[in-house]
């Protein structure tokens, strides 16, 4: 049986998200085109399905698609434009492997706006928060500085996620490499902290 998101991130889930329906009527999309494009994976599924089947996406669902020119040419677009972005940090992952993760969706429940340039980015400050706290040098100011410019740059990539994301994933980054880190460290919160309306 599916889960679904509880009434409980209801309004959460509207403030930051829209109906499939909505969006492709407000782009000038049919709905079942847009459905199929979805099954033949030239589009990433929904971020949400709420218990009533409803589709919930990102606000940004076809900007991607647009920029590439129409749904069919998109994977070739992100392959080349994830190719561009990765050159500096080759640790991020493959074309293939990001497409293969972009076509579930997730990427639209993490990030707030959700390029290959924005994913790249989320990997390479993941990767540089757990290689400092995996290593602590409390007394360090240049540590300090470091870690908590990642912290802060995270933050200000992710979204502040659903409860439901915290049923189905367990703690999430957001959880784990900024709330956490935060407190453990006394960071503090960024001078410029993000709006959000957290759950």
């Amino acid at each position: 049986m599916t889960a679904h998101p509880s009434a409980a991130d209801i309004p959460y889930l509207r403030e930051t998200f829209v109906s499939l329906e909505t969006l492709c009527r407000a782009h000038g999309h049919d709905p079942e085109t847009v459905r199929r494009a979805m099954a033949d994976r030239l589009l990433p599924g929904p971020a949400y399905v709420l218990e009533g089947g409803e589709e919930l996406v990102a606000p940004d669902f076809f900007e991607l698609a647009h920029l590439a020119g129409s749904f069919e040419a998109l994977p070739g677009w992100f392959r080349r434009t994830w190719e561009q972005a990765a050159a500096r940090y080759p640790e991020a992952g493959t074309a293939d492997e990001q497409w293969e993760e972009y076509l579930t969706g997730i990427y639209a429940v993490c990030l707030r706006s959700v390029t290959p340039a924005a994913i790249v980015a989320k990997g390479e400050l993941v990767d540089t928060i757990e290689r400092l706290v995996a290593e602590p040098a409390l007394e360090d100011d240049a540590w300090r500085r470091e870690l908590s410019a990642a912290v802060d740059a995270l933050e200000a990539l992710e979204k502040p996620f659903a409860l439901f994301d915290r049923v189905r994933f367990g703690p999430v980054t957001r959880d784990r490499l900024i709330t956490a880190v935060r407190e453990r460290f006394a960071l503090g919160a960024p001078a410029q902290q993000v709006s959000t309306s957290q759950p």
